[in-house]
């Protein structure tokens, strides 16, 4: 924005060109520039200093975990940080993703959700059906404490 500073990635350890193409996971530590295409899950070995760098025209289909994460191409899977994540013009995320500070571009386009964790990990999905069993709970509560009245519309 106005007179922000831009943040510092540090180093490059790790280039992946445009014309390389990588199928399966990658680990890393230190500092990942991706040109090309990864089919495969992409993460920061933990407890380091880590940043990704998603260049324009780069792709990661799978998911992403690391401290600092600028996108400027596509993610089609979870983007996940415990740090930031940077969505510049034209990033294009296909999923969710789990921050705890985001900056988001005119231009960046996320087609999933958007969920702030705190130092904590991002929160597992609750599985299928749980959340009918939580409708019956609330409306077992509703009728407990609201006697006399009509049950919650589920609207």
């Amino acid at each position: 924005m106005w007179g922000r500073r831009r943040r510092r990635l540090g180093r490059v350890d790790t280039l992946l060109g445009p014309g390389t193409r990588l199928e399966g996971d990658l680990h890393f530590r230190g500092g990942l520039h991706v040109a090309g295409r990864i089919r495969g899950n992409v993460r920061a070995e933990e407890g380091r200093e880590a940043a990704l760098v998603l260049a324009p025209g780069g792709r990661i289909e799978g998911d992403v975990e690391a401290p600092r994460v600028l996108i400027q191409g596509t993610v089609t899977g979870e983007v996940r940080s415990g740090g930031w994540v940077e969505l510049a013009p034209g990033a294009k995320v296909h999923g969710d993703i789990y921050y705890r500070h985001i900056e988001m571009a005119l231009g960046a386009e996320v087609n999933g959700r958007l969920v702030r964790i705190d130092a904590q990990p991002a929160p597992s999905l609750p599985a299928p059906g749980a959340e009918r069993g939580q409708q019956e709970v609330d409306r077992a509560a509703w009728n407990t404490h609201n006697p006399s009245r009509d049950e919650p519309s589920d609207r």
